[in-house]
């Protein structure tokens, strides 16, 4: 993984200071990282993913995929990022966050549902794919449901 996070240094042109800043992450913890001192830790992942959320966490994680999720643009520091092509079929569980759908639904009063004349909005049942668990000592295991 210390490999991958120098990959990504290199492809944003930044530097362990500049990386270390924008992630929000102790420069002397990405230097013992990337000098081979310490592991990665689940903090650091999730600060890499919040500070840069086209990485693909797939890809930071384990090498699987591309460097930066389905329609990521690299963007240079500073700018603005731009809107994802929404023609994916499936997202993945580890690409950029997704804005909530908002359903069209009739606004209602607390009289109206006291009376019961709110609608239901079915959801389509979520089921877990996948559990990563992170080790005190920098180690993870994943788990996957059965099919």
């Amino acid at each position: 993984m210390k490999e991958r996070i120098r990959q990504l240094m290199e492809q944003l042109n930044l530097n362990q200071q500049e990386f270390s800043k924008k992630i929000r992450v102790s420069s002397a913890s990405i230097s013992n990282i990337l000098a081979g001192r310490s592991n990665p830790t689940h903090n650091h992942v999730m600060a890499i993913h919040a500070a840069l959320p086209e990485v693909n966490v797939n890809w930071l994680m384990f090498g699987e995929g591309e460097m930066f999720g389905t329609g990521a643009v690299v963007r240079e520091a500073g700018s603005q990022p731009e809107v994802a092509d929404a023609t994916d079929t499936q997202p993945n569980l580890f690409d950029q966050p997704q804005q909530p759908t908002v359903l069209a639904a009739p606004v209602t009063t607390d009289h109206e549902v006291q009376r019961g004349k709110a609608k239901k909005i079915d959801k389509q049942q979520r089921r877990v794919k996948e559990i990563i668990v992170y080790y005190d000592d920098g180690t993870y295991e994943t788990l996957k449901a059965a099919r």
